[in-house]
């Protein structure tokens, strides 16, 4: 396999190693993690199926095949540690997972058994020594080599990449939704994978994965922004404190979009001139601008 470590690559790896350690350092230790996790995770199970509907709209199977991705991706953590070597079986683990009809083939289909030894050598001899974004890129497209079909290139070449960059602490929470960024640019993703793998210059596959994750990573931080109403905006590298009551008067602005001074106060139950000082607060800060004039004054995030 051919591959150069191109600008464009260096310039994605060190744009996303800012960004990552930003919302790994600064960006989880907040109260809007837990939502955080749930909407990018929604994202990333969206992948599985390779359509944008939203879940609820989905029929049985690919609602199911949404779950078997997540529950595939909670293996991650036993298949891709130090203490474990991949091997032909915990591979074949996780294709089970995600698909439990799927059937070993490689009796059936020889060169399959023999790529995936390869592919296995390959991992435990590389994966101390290659960097850890080249690492998952490179796994990523020899998974789709040996299960050459749309299916594995949507779900378990996502999963052994995954599993590569949780191997070094990359996204070991699994809030960076490169599988949304695969699914937006499908096209490119599967007509650039497939260059790779015939030509076996990496080149272009490479800058794709990085661009992938840099821009996955832009839009976990910019969700978290908008969950906590701007109050965490790490791809500024700006956090603003708050204190309990002022976080539940944004949470509420956040959720309803605009609202009133006496709207929160009366979901909260305290008097409208408490919130009035609160709302300048928030004013103050930069978090809130004003809709209307006077006691008709509405709130709504910054944008």
């Amino acid at each position: 396999m051919q591959f150069t470590i191109t600008p464009q690559i260096l310039e994605n790896i060190s744009q996303f190693f800012q960004l990552h350690a930003r919302l790994y350092f600064k960006g989880l230790e907040n109260p809007w993690n837990e939502e955080l996790q749930k909407l990018t995770q929604q994202k990333i199970a969206v992948s599985a199926t390779a359509s944008s509907k939203p879940q609820s709209y989905l029929n049985a199977s690919q609602q199911l095949d949404q779950e078997n991705y997540v529950n595939t991706l909670k293996l991650i953590p036993q298949t891709f540690n130090y203490d474990t070597k991949l091997n032909e079986d915990l591979i074949q683990q996780l294709q089970k997972s995600l698909n439990p009809s799927w059937q070993d083939d490689s009796e059936a289909y020889g060169e399959i058994g023999t790529k995936l030894y390869m592919l296995c050598n390959w991992y435990n001899s590389e994966r101390t020594r290659l960097n850890s974004i080249i690492l998952a890129a490179i796994a990523h497209m020899y998974v789709a080599e040996v299960y050459p079909d749309t299916n594995s290139k949507g779900t378990l070449s996502r999963v052994v990449g995954r599993g590569a960059l949780f191997l070094n602490s990359i996204d070991s929470n699994m809030v960076i939704p490169i599988e949304d960024f695969f699914l937006q640019n499908r096209e490119r993703y599967i007509t650039v994978l497939d260059e790779a793998i015939n030509t076996r210059s990496l080149i272009r596959w490479i800058e794709l994965y990085t661009e992938g994750l840099l821009f996955a990573t832009k839009e976990a931080l910019k969700t978290l922004s908008d969950l906590s109403g701007g109050t965490i905006d790490l791809l500024a590298n700006r956090i603003i404190s708050l204190s309990p009551r002022e976080k539940e008067v944004l949470d509420i602005i956040v959720l309803n979009e605009q609202a009133s001074g006496a709207e929160i106060a009366k979901k909260l139950g305290v008097t409208r001139q408490n919130i009035n000082l609160i709302l300048h607060n928030l004013f103050d800060k930069g978090l809130l601008e004003r809709i209307g004039e006077s006691t008709s004054c509405r709130y709504k995030v910054c944008q």
